[in-house]
């Protein structure tokens, strides 16, 4: 399937321009006959780049939640697709790379200060016996039970004392400063010795810590080659990536469009597995250019779709309901999406799908820029069962054209 090509023709959209109003058109008046206006009430064209088609490769029916399956996967990026896969399977053995360069391991000095310290200060351990019965005194003031137990607290006895510092108010904080009780983390310090395997961040080192980090936490180190992903299936999963092998009959593009993945976006789009739509799906792109120096109507104009061409090597059309369309309006530096991931039963007659107008009184010439997409709708199903859609063979000979 990975083979097959669908060609969109988009060669023109159609601009239906109506004028409530005196305009440019002929019209009758009361003496009989036509004659044109002489009352010019405005100006108003559309401009477009196109090639003779669009062309989409490997074009199946996808999710369009935002993020296409990136078809041009790097080597890099198909390891790091397998090494998530087998994560997500609960295939995979994690362990702290203990042989890091110091590329990557300044990359995790920077990841750690930024994502995982989350405590300025830490108890001081060199507490004076003094200092150690100030904090004891304070906090059984405070409310703490006045059962011997409170120096055994303030010595941070079973990381009790540190577990809590978030949770204190702020005058707390202050008397533990200025009492030596606490003290700050110099988190440089606290984030070299932790990427180097031996220090702690919340009593765990780095090894001891793995499987407690978030799926952002382990993509981050995955990526930067900080902890190694090992299975026996790498191999499998890297051909599920690239659509080579199946499982449970599909490939990882086939399971991201049925949305297998998707509390997995940040992750995927963060090791570049799958990209936004704006940057894997071709578009036709078109510019209403205009200005309405009248000062009594507005100009609208109607953008409608359209069947376009026949396809000479092929006779059978997809069906229009499974066709899906996104328009976007670029205006005045805004980027707006009008219509998002619609579609339509039957275009043979023609839809309007959007309309807008140019403002009476508009001087200056307006541009209003818009990019049509067109993709398949993950409802489609393509196989040789019998609540397939299309067999593979008839998928073959299908075609889509629109204009």
């Amino acid at each position: 399937m990975r083979n097959k090509k669908i060609i969109f023709s988009i060669l023109i959209l159609i601009l239906l321009i109506g004028v409530v109003g005196v305009t440019y058109a002929a019209f009758t008046y009361s003496r009989g006959g036509t004659t044109n206006s002489k009352q010019i009430v405005g100006d108003i064209y559309m401009h477009y780049g196109e090639s003779d088609a669009l062309i989409i490769d490997n074009m199946i029916p996808m999710n369009m939640n935002g993020y296409l399956v990136n078809q041009n996967m790097i080597e890099k990026t198909l390891n790091n697709c397998s090494k998530f896969v087998a994560m997500k399977k609960g295939d995979a053995e994690l362990s702290y790379n203990n042989n890091l360069t110091s590329e990557e391991k300044n990359s995790c000095i920077t990841y750690v200060k930024e994502n995982l310290i989350t405590q300025i200060y830490s108890v001081n351990p060199n507490m004076t016996e003094e200092e150690l019965q100030t904090c004891a005194d304070y906090i059984v003031s405070k409310g703490y039970p006045n059962d011997g137990t409170a120096v055994s607290f303030c010595q941070n006895n079973n990381n009790s004392f540190q577990s809590l510092l978030d949770t204190f108010p702020e005058d707390f904080i202050t008397y533990f400063k200025e009492n030596n009780i606490i003290v700050q983390n110099n988190i440089d310090t606290e984030a070299d010795a932790f990427c180097s395997g031996t220090g702690t961040i919340n009593g765990k080192t780095f090894a001891e810590s793995i499987e407690s980090f978030s799926d952002k936490d382990k993509s981050y180190f995955k990526i930067n080659n900080i902890i190694n992903v090992n299975s026996a299936n790498l191999d499998l999963y890297k051909n599920y990536c690239n659509g080579t092998e199946l499982i449970n009959n599909k490939t990882f593009e086939q399971d991201f469009s049925d949305n297998l993945y998707s509390s997995d976006i940040d992750v995927l789009k963060n090791e570049n597995i799958i990209l936004p739509k704006s940057t894997t799906l071709p578009y036709f792109e078109f510019t209403i250019d205009g200005k309405n120096t009248y000062t009594k109507k507005d100009i609208y104009y109607d953008i409608e779709l359209i069947h376009g061409d026949n396809n000479s090597l092929k006779n059978k059309r997809i069906l229009d309901k499974f066709l899906k369309f996104s328009l976007i309006e670029i205006k005045n530096g805004n980027t707006e999406t009008v219509i998002d991931s619609s579609n339509y039963i039957n275009l043979s007659n023609g839809v309007k799908i959007w309309k807008d107008v140019i403002e009476k009184n508009t001087q200056e010439e307006v541009s209003h820029v818009y990019r049509l997409y067109m993709w398949i709708d993950n409802s489609l199903k393509i196989g040789n069962t019998a609540d397939a859609d299309y067999s593979i063979n008839e998928w073959n000979e299908v075609y889509a054209s629109i204009k």
